[in-house]
């Protein structure tokens, strides 16, 4: 019946919180690897991809700059930051705080130890300690890929820097300028909320699009004129022009209303004369350009309603979802969409399993053309020899084997 008064010491209690951190730090860190490997496989490892990744980053940036003529300027010298790391425009970029992609906010900062530090004598010492460090190799390979975001910041950061000089301000608060614009005009990977590590850990590129929102609707309200100038000059004019190209002519709009809803959404898709479909993967020969994840939801509005003349109709519902998806970055267009964007990465591969369902595109795995054969004859002209093979061992459909994969 009486109660006692527990107390403990300074530092038991500093111990235990250091304990508390220490196994979240490691369930966070194990929930990462699903989400930094889809970085590396699915998008990072890929020459097309990062090339696509500078045309997006170069769009947005112009969309949100105050200066997108000096930014484009300054090629040069954004090249030589982002290619050479032991460039003087390098040390400058970073010195500014200007530098930083997607990747650091999925992974904890990096830790140099002794044996590390003496790894970096030269290129092949260096190359032996990454190689026989699986983490440090992920790292490696991180950091290069990550050089197609820094050079949109460096674009940013020196033409904003030049722009700044112009206009009367000394070296030092260009720079101060510049570094502003390298973080702001692109998505601000390092700004986020008191769960933001954790949520940027194991959801994959949540918060760049929470950023990205952020950073346009700022915009617009700062320079709504020019803001709005831009979107419809570099979104919706290119997306008008080109659909209005591919349903004006019988063979292209069968091409056009072939290719799925998911790559329109995503693309400027432009059909050529005379448009030929490769029988073996069921794609055709078209020109496929990038939109950048911002406008998406104005673009798709725009060509929805082009689409309308040629005998569509006019999906309202889809409409709504983009408004909302520019504004705050959410993809409420279906279920499917939601679980997509909310769900950790750790996750979805049992569920895409279970459901049939790839999250990301809404295709299904298994084709209904082969739902009933047994599992291990589930495979096509491109399912890879590993999971024919582990799938008939396992008994396991090789096509959700590479799927999960």
């Amino acid at each position: 019946g009486k109660v006692r008064r527990f107390e403990t010491t300074p530092e038991i209690a500093a111990a235990a919180k250091t304990l508390n951190e220490e196994q979240m730090n490691i369930v966070v860190k194990m929930m990462s690897i699903p989400t930094r490997a889809l970085r590396l496989g699915a998008t990072g490892v890929n020459a097309s991809f990062a090339l696509a990744n500078i045309a997006r980053d170069m769009v947005s940036a112009a969309v949100n700059s105050k200066h997108p003529i000096r930014s484009v300027a300054a090629i040069k010298d954004a090249a030589v930051a982002a290619g050479n790391h032991k460039s003087k425009q390098y040390a400058e970029f970073m010195r500014e705080g200007a530098g930083g992609t997607s990747f650091d906010i999925g992974r904890e900062a990096s830790r140099s130890t002794v044996e590390q530090l003496r790894s970096r004598k030269n290129a092949t010492t260096n190359a032996k300690y990454i190689i026989t460090h699986p983490d440090q190799m992920m790292r490696a390979v991180e950091d290069l890929i990550g050089r197609s975001e820094e050079f949109g910041r460096a674009m940013q950061y020196y033409g904003n820097k030049k722009a700044a000089l112009k206009e009367g301000l000394s070296e030092a608060d260009a720079k101060i300028y510049g570094a502003d614009a390298a973080r702001w005009n692109s998505a601000n990977f390092s700004r986020h909320g008191e769960f933001g590590m954790v949520v940027n850990s194991t959801i994959p590129y949540l918060n760049a699009g929470i950023q990205g929102s952020r950073i346009m609707m700022r915009r617009l309200k700062e320079r709504p004129m020019q803001t709005t100038g831009k979107i419809a000059l570099l979104g919706v004019l290119p997306i008008v022009t080109s659909t209005l190209w591919n349903i004006s002519d019988e063979d292209r709009k069968a091409a056009y209303d072939d290719i799925s809803d998911f790559e329109k959404e995503g693309n400027i898709i432009i059909v050529p004369p005379n448009p030929v479909k490769d029988e073996e993967t069921g794609k055709w020969n078209v020109i496929k350009l990038p939109i950048t994840p911002g406008l998406q939801g104005i673009t798709n509005i725009a060509r929805n309603g082009v689409e309308t003349t040629a005998g569509t109709e006019f999906d309202v519902g889809k409409a709504l979802a983009g408004i909302i998806g520019t504004a705050t970055s959410l993809k409420v267009g279906s279920p499917r969409e939601v679980a997509n964007q909310m769900l950790p990465q750790a996750l979805k591969p049992v569920i895409e399993t279970t459901t049939n369902q790839n999250l990301f595109t809404g295709n299904a795995i298994v084709p209904k053309s082969q739902e009933n054969l047994p599992a291990a004859d589930q495979y096509g002209d491109y399912t890879s020899g590993t999971a024919m093979t582990l799938g008939k061992a396992l008994n396991v459909s090789p096509r959700k084997l590479d799927n999960i994969i």
